[in-house]
């Protein structure tokens, strides 16, 4: 080949590379734009034993880890009680965890908060007595390794009588219920970055499956609902098991947030980063009312969204998505009905930015 020709070749090749590498600095250094009072929080959920139901509350504290829910036991006390979400999961007898995907008749448990005690209490049906669980006991001080889908994690056993009721309900030998402690072994967040999943410890969780919380959207919701023969009941925010429950008036825009800034109660704001879809597994098929799968509720969901591009079909499969995990950058309180400003995508995927 001539020399001109490769001199020629070359020199396009540097002015083409120079050229998108200053675009992509372009695209990284510009500022990021957020538009005010996009949407609202309608709800905010907070469950306490992964696989339960959980409570309803009108403010929590946000933090990169998830939510937590604090209060003064009485009017008179300056300490707070803190429970946190997804604090408390169960084994089975091999200490592999239990959820609504092994036994949807979780879904059927009935879960209160005693403020001023400090305490949870679980009936269920056909269990003649209530279980109560000290949110402040430190638990029995035996430390069980397990795994949360592929990552390791501990927890400690709270009590016998747990585990008697747990084994008793759901008709099985071993069940113990383990409590997530701040000197225990937290998880890495799965995010999106590029075209696959990763790990990130920008993020670290406790048993929450893969992020520290997740955002459904009630107008996603109707729309999925439009979709439902006559012969189902339709879907509820419960099914899903969302942190936070927003009221968008379009449905899936929540899929093209960027970030979320939330107003805090110190006046000042919380970024969080909308870092994947969320990919649904069969728990959002429990009918809550009956504690049984309903399969066909799946494919309703493959109908409203599934991957669209070939990238996303990588990432997520044929999983339907529904919903958004989000990473908070700080700790904040943020309360019912507050607007939230909205940072939309400027590209098309997902952004590899993440706040420090």
């Amino acid at each position: 080949m001539p020399l001109d020709n490769i001199y020629h070749r070359v020199t396009f090749g540097v002015i083409v590379g120079l050229h998108l590498a200053f675009v992509l600095y372009r695209w990284m250094k510009k500022d990021i734009v957020f538009q005010a009072n996009v949407t609202r929080i309608r709800r905010l959920w907070i469950y306490p034993i992964k696989g339960v139901p959980g409570i309803p509350v009108d403010r929590v504290v946000m933090n990169p880890s998830g939510l937590e829910y604090s209060w003064s036991p009485s009017s008179s006390s300056s300490s707070k009680m803190v429970l946190r979400d997804r604090e408390y999961v169960l084994l089975n007898a091999d200490s592999r965890m239990i959820t609504q995907r092994q036994e949807p008749r979780l879904s059927l448990i009935k879960v209160s908060l005693n403020e001023k005690e400090g305490s949870l209490t679980l009936s269920a049906p056909g269990m003649d007595e209530t279980l109560v669980i000290n949110t402040t006991s430190r638990g029995t001080e035996e430390v069980i390794k397990f795994n949360i889908w592929s990552t390791p994690t501990e927890g400690i056993v709270v009590s016998e009588e747990a585990n008697k009721w747990f084994s008793s309900f759901l008709m099985q030998k071993g069940v113990r219920l383990v409590k997530h402690r701040s000197d225990l072994k937290k998880r890495p967040t799965n995010v999106v970055i590029g075209y696959r999943k990763r790990f990130s410890y920008q993020n670290p969780i406790r048993y929450q499956d893969g992020s520290p919380i997740l955002v459904i959207n009630t107008t996603t919701l109707n729309e999925l609902n439009t979709l439902c023969p006559p012969s189902l009941t339709p879907f509820s925010e419960i099914n899903f098991r969302p942190n936070i429950v927003i009221e968008h008036p379009v449905s899936r825009k929540e899929e093209e947030f960027l970030y979320l800034r939330f107003p805090s109660d110190d006046n000042t704001t919380i970024i969080a980063e909308n870092v994947k879809l969320c990919d649904r597994c069969s728990v959002p098929t429990v009918n809550p009312s009956t504690g049984e799968k309903e399969p066909e509720r799946s494919e309703i969901l493959k109908k409203l969204r599934t991957a669209k591009t070939p990238i996303e079909e990588k990432i997520y499969g044929d999983n339907p998505l529904f919903g958004i995990n989000i990473c908070p950058n700080r700790e904040g309180t943020v309360v019912v009905a507050s607007s939230i400003d909205v940072a939309f995508k400027e590209l098309s995927g997902f952004s590899e930015r993440h706040i420090k």
